[in-house]
């Protein structure tokens, strides 16, 4: 029986771990990907705007700040918010893989995204 626990205990784990870290897709177009690292549930929506290049993120909690990392973990800005809604234009970034880490107001967390521009 107290195998029976630890194997249940084990695999309840195991699942708890996977489904909570697995990426899922914000935005896919021809310009660019955005793949939350951890969970979307903090994310009303994400789009891309062609008009005026600008990747729009709308939170459901206001954002203190976002933080954009180059993919060596390098920081890039550090842009202050204080709105449930950011535009960032594709100019900031070139050809590449990013980290964008969002910090809600109240919030010691910080949540963060990938974000490819092809």
């Amino acid at each position: 029986m107290k195998t029976i626990i630890s194997t249940l205990l084990i695999m309840t784990t195991a699942t708890v771990v996977f489904s909570s870290s697995r990426p899922e897709v914000l935005l896919s177009s021809p310009q660019i990907e955005v793949v939350t690292v951890e969970s979307l549930a903090i994310f009303k929506s994400t789009n891309y705007d062609n008009d005026t290049n600008n990747l729009v993120f709308e939170t459901k909690e206001n954002i203190s700040f976002i933080q954009i990392f180059s993919i060596d973990n390098e920081l890039q800005f550090q842009l202050p918010i204080m709105s449930s809604n950011v535009q960032i234009n594709k100019n900031l970034f070139e050809v590449g893989e990013y980290k964008v880490g969002f910090m809600l107001v109240g919030d010691s967390k910080v949540h963060f995204t990938k974000v490819k521009i092809k």
